[in-house]
């Protein structure tokens, strides 16, 4: 890129008309004279930086300014002969090379201790500085911080560059209207042209001054490593999303990586931190409660060996145990190991312990609230939003109902909380819900929430079945179950103690392909006819919209819903393509067939099961979602006493498909397990 330079005319402040000169270059030619000139016009030493990105979220340019002059700085993407040398080196994380012109950035502006550096959002800047270009950041200031707005709001932006009064907000709001990814140069110049302005303003002085300022030089690696890792991957989730949403845990995340690198909480001195993210650090742990830990005490139900031992990991009070993962495979009773515990911590742990039952969606929650109360307890209160949309049987709903606590009470002070709680010390509630602003009333604050009284964090999960969203996106992507210091030792639930994969040859056909042969299966159904497969000859998939369907395949899952329906069986319909799903639904309405909460996209059903379900693979063409191993094992796991799947029979059982895992299914159940339309008309399904 040649140097140019262009002439800006800015109008974000009302009081402001004179132009400002642009300079912009790309990485290698950057010179001393460039940086020095933009140095010397500096008012007060104060310079203004602001950043763009590429849709992979590395950092793509950076903008000096100050009152009359900007430099853009583009910077070269890590080419692919690097990638792959990175690759090659397996557990070793290199740091970018630096060039000539990043060594003048670094020396002359981001740690020249002579410069007051002004910007917005400037902890992800000092963050992709380090991950993206190896270069560290002095004596850096987030001027967001001014604000008690959400950081992502044109509010807190306004507040953080002076006010309504002195700006045009209209201008600002365009200026920062677009994700920072699709920044012009000429925008992003005026954005950090914005952050020195509102430094140099009388009544923003002050108040910018008692901000904690980022000083990523004085940081040790392994603290920005984990930090730029835990930002990076946030925003490459947020660029995924199409629109943007309020999302609390992105605000609590935001909140945390800033004080962090602002100085004001230290993460690697916390031992639950460093044991996820920097293990090689040895921290002590807090003290226990109580000298004696509980006991295992579950009276309402019986425990598998597996499971019992899961529980006595649960309530150990042994520091190896603090940071626990239990990995659950279908059917392997997590459910039951989490009502366990809960019950043999409150019946005979200590009385100070209060436990916090968390999980992504309702669904799950709903799970564990009625495994509690299939055991006899219910001494526990549900957090849930004051628009809580429930599936649950109407008599377990009322029986319940006394468990829930809508978010729409909570605020009325220490005496309503204490009222609502009533001394429960069990709480259950979606990840969400915890970082509501508002639960603070039930916990400490957001960024302290459990510093002094954490006492034990245990992952309950399978990363064999649906991954972390945005890992398909995102490769180095990784859940808690994939961290190998901690994944050596999780304790895994190997019995299938329920019905959930039908019978003993499926179960011990996805304990061989899917969990190294490590999960027992123990059923009382061995017959081949609770997993058969459905030719559907002329079964073709679609498009439809940006998903896809198959007719046949549609009508044959109306057909077969209609036998279960007038069976009297409990049944579920699963597909993985949305359009196929919607428009299963409609069929089933026209058809006067039950269709409420009857066909699920086999994403929004994990951690459900039925009786009996019906698979509509819609494929026939290309290998699409088969060849992802975790989606397929979750809808081949969900039924408890059959399932069929309509497919196409050449489709699954020659070409790249057979060797998929619906593929092998139908390879490893033999010709036996195949159906056709003939079998269906002279009910065999009876």
């Amino acid at each position: 890129m040649t140097p140019t330079s262009v002439t800006l005319q800015q109008n974000v402040y009302k009081a402001d008309h004179e132009p400002i000169t642009v300079e912009d270059v790309d990485e290698n030619n950057v010179s001393s004279p460039a940086l020095r000139r933009l140095i010397n016009s500096a008012p007060g030493a104060s310079v203004g930086v602001a950043a763009t990105y590429r849709p992979d979220c590395s950092l793509s340019s950076l903008a000096f300014a100050t009152l009359s002059r900007a430099l853009v700085i583009h910077f070269f993407a890590a080419n692919e002969q690097n990638k792959q040398q990175q690759k090659k080196k397996k557990g070793q994380e290199q740091q970018p090379p630096v060039s000539r012109g990043r060594i003048l950035i670094q020396d002359q502006i981001l740690c020249n201790i002579g410069i007051k550096l002004y910007g917005y959002r400037i902890d992800r800047i000092a963050l992709a500085l380090f991950l993206d270009l190896s270069l560290r950041i002095n004596g850096a200031v987030d001027v967001l911080s001014v604000s008690t707005s959400d950081r992502r709001s044109l509010q807190a932006i306004m507040n953080a560059l002076g006010g309504e009064v002195s700006l045009q907000k209209d201008n600002v709001k365009t200026l920062f209207a677009h994700r920072e990814g699709d920044t012009a140069p000429k925008d992003v110049a005026l954005q950090a042209w914005a952050a020195c302005r509102a430094a140099t303003l009388d009544d923003m002085t002050l108040r910018f001054a008692a901000i904690s300022r980022i000083d990523t030089d004085t940081m040790p690696d392994i603290h920005l490593k984990a930090l730029a890792k835990i930002s990076h991957d946030a925003e490459i989730l947020e660029s995924l999303k199409p629109t943007k949403v309020a999302n609390n845990i992105k605000s609590v995340r935001e909140d945390v990586v800033l004080k962090a690198l602002q100085g004001t909480i230290t993460l690697t001195e916390h031992p639950f931190f460093c044991s996820i993210w920097a293990p090689s650090l040895n921290i002590p742990w807090p003290p226990v409660y109580a000298p004696t830990a509980s006991l295992v005490h579950y009276p309402d139900g019986q425990l598998n060996s597996s499971q019992y031992e899961a529980v006595e990991r649960i309530i150990s009070q042994a520091d190896r145990d603090r940071v626990l993962l239990i990995q659950g495979p279908p059917g392997t009773g997590k459910t039951t190991v989490i009502a366990a515990s809960v019950n043999s911590m409150i019946t005979t742990g200590p009385i100070e312990s209060t436990i916090w039952l968390v999980a992504q969606s309702n669904v799950a929650i709903k799970n564990i609230a009625e495994k509690l109360d299939k055991v006899g307890f219910r001494d526990f209160k549900l957090l849930v939003s004051k628009d809580f949309h429930h599936d649950w049987h109407e008599h377990l709903y009322e029986r319940l109902e006394h468990c829930f606590i809508r978010s729409d009470m909570f605020g009325g002070g220490a005496v309503t909380i204490s009222r609502l709680l009533l001394d429960t010390r069990v709480i259950l509630c979606t990840l969400s819900m915890l970082f509501n602003p508002r639960i603070e009333e039930f916990t400490p604050s957001q960024i302290e929430r459990f510093q002094h009284s954490l006492q034990k964090m245990v992952f309950i999960g399978d990363d064999k079945q649906l991954a972390p969203f945005g890992q398909d996106d995102i490769g180095e992507l990784r859940s808690v179950f994939e961290f190998p210091h901690l994944q050596k030792r999780a304790h895994f639930l190997n019995t299938q103690c329920k019905l959930t994969a039908c019978h003993s040859s499926l179960g011990t056909f996805i304990s061989r392909h899917v969990y190294d042969q490590k999960l027992m299966t123990v059923h009382d159904i061995a017959s081949k006819a609770a997993c058969r497969f459905l030719d559907i000859k002329r079964g073709q998939e679609m498009k439809s919209g940006k998903s896809l369907i198959n007719q046949q395949e549609m009508s044959v899952v109306i057909h077969l819903a209609r036998i279960y329906n007038k069976q009297g069986k409990q049944y579920r319909i699963l597909t993985p393509y949305d359009g196929q799903r919607s428009s299963i639904e409609r069929q089933l309405e026209l058809a006067n067939l039950p269709w409420a909460d009857k066909c699920f996209d086999v994403n929004f059903f994990q951690g459900n099961e039925e009786d009996h379900i019906i698979v509509s693979l819609v494929r026939t063409q290309g290998v699409g979602f088969l060849k992802n191993s975790r989606r397929t094992n979750v809808m081949l796991t969900r039924c408890k006493k059959s399932m069929i799947i309509c497919t196409n029979r050449d489709f699954v059982t020659k070409g790249k498909v057979a060797s998929t895992l619906v593929g092998q299914l139908a390879l490893t159940m033999g010709s036996d397990s195949w159906l056709d339309s003939r079998d269906i008309v002279n009910g065999i399904l009876r």
